[in-house]
């Protein structure tokens, strides 16, 4: 059986979850709640960190917040969870720290656990 072709995308956009929907439900008469399976991520080279891992810094989504777009401001911090390799909060030309190697501001407390393998700062 031969596969079929991959679905089009949008060549400008440098990260896409092809999903697959799992399951959905009306809200009220004009909205749905969709649940979804993602099935593959398509990351372009130049924003790729590790065989997991898309660098925040690389990625420049827009976001679409209350009628109005927006891009990504400065790192605030990074959760427990934050393990991309190679980056550590605090470490030079690291997460956390603006390009140039500008430090941000006190970061709140709940970001402020390290990954593994991160030395403090």
């Amino acid at each position: 059986m031969v596969a079929p072709p991959p679905p089009p995308r949008v060549a400008e956009c440098r990260l896409q979850i092809e999903a697959r929907v799992d399951r959905w439900y009306p809200l009220g008469d004009a909205a749905w709640i969709v649940v979804v399976e993602a099935v593959r991520v398509h990351a372009h080279p130049e924003i790729v960190a590790g065989p997991h891992h898309i660098d925040p810094r690389a990625w420049r989504p827009l976001i679409y917040n209350f009628r109005h777009y927006f891009e990504l401001g400065r790192e605030l911090g990074r959760t427990f969870r934050a393990d991309t390799p190679g980056r550590c909060a605090g470490a030079e030309g690291g997460a956390g720290r603006e390009p140039g190697g500008a430090a941000p501001g006190p970061r709140p407390t709940a970001l402020r656990a390290r990954p593994p393998g991160c030395p403090a700062s």
